[in-house]
């Protein structure tokens, strides 16, 4: 147990692993043991016997939820532009186009990662005016149905993934499909890529790209373009844009104000872009 969290302490240190992924191992090595025993597999002749008593996760070895709002962990538009050039490589092995298109939302959309990844299938719906907007579910504060404006341009993403996802499963209800769907034992579309999966294959992307630097020619640290980095970057383009902390904080589903000025820095102007801008408009 020990040499596992240090192990897992020393991949969050080197970027290879997120703080995120860290304490979500970590709590799921937790419920796994305590499930053992539950079930009576440490019991003679079971599947786990012999397994010690000590051998657990107790609440103090799961690491502390890492504070999510700290100003300046916005992207720079030049870092976004390389990143949008670079995300054809996305598409290349197993669920290649359902990370491209969570990290392509994650851009677009500001929202947090498990809100993406667990969009239900009928998540794009419309305003009175026609305005395309998506449905989400804000897990964090436990709030169904979030409405949020976006782009046409993320609309078509969607409307496309859609056609696809009911393709791949012509007979489960679609009411029942994700428009995420995994590609590990999900035979009907029901089950949604994991958090695991992103944070993987997203640091796998990053790493393999060519150097990434500023306009200055600095080379920029790629440890700190993870997925949850894309709702700050959404945060300071919607600020830097003159969008009113009011508005805001509506647009990132906040409860107070206060928590909403703790995502963007007002003392510096980024030139992010127009509020609900598609990432493509990064790449132009």
């Amino acid at each position: 147990i020990e040499s596992f969290l240090h192990r897992l302490s020393y991949l969050a240190s080197t970027g290879e692993g997120s703080p995120e992924v860290r304490v979500r191992i970590c709590r799921d090595v937790k419920r796994m043991l305590a499930r053992i025993r539950a079930l009576g597999l440490t019991r003679p002749g079971g599947s786990a016997a012999g397994l010690g008593g000590d051998f657990i996760l107790a609440s103090g070895d799961i690491p502390a939820e890492p504070e999510r709002g700290e100003p300046g962990r916005d992207l720079p538009t030049p870092i976004m532009r390389q990143l949008c050039d670079q995300l054809p490589r996305l598409d290349r092995g197993p669920s290649g186009r359902e990370i491209r298109l969570a990290i392509e939302l994650l851009m677009d959309t500001g929202r947090r990662p498990d809100e993406i990844l667990r969009l239900r299938w009928d998540c794009l719906s419309r305003d009175p005016d026609g305005a395309a907007v998506l449905v989400y579910d804000n897990h964090k504060r436990y709030r169904r149905d979030r409405r949020l404006p976006i782009s046409q341009a993320t609309a078509e993403l969607i409307i496309a993934q859609q056609a696809r996802v009911r393709e791949r499963f012509p007979g489960t209800p679609l009411a029942e499909l994700v428009l995420l769907p995994t590609p590990h034992a999900n035979p009907d579309g029901r089950r949604p890529i994991s958090g695991g999966l992103l944070d993987m294959r997203h640091r796998t992307w990053i790493d393999q790209l060519p150097t990434i630097r500023l306009d200055d020619g600095i080379e920029f640290d790629t440890a700190k373009i993870v997925p949850y980095a894309y709702r700050h970057t959404y945060a300071q383009r919607h600020a830097d844009a003159g969008v009113p902390i009011d508005v805001l904080s509506e647009l990132l589903d906040h409860r107070t104000l206060e928590i909403t000025r703790r995502y963007y820095n007002p003392r510096e102007l980024h030139q992010m872009g127009e509020p609900n801008a598609s990432f493509q408009q990064f790449a132009a």
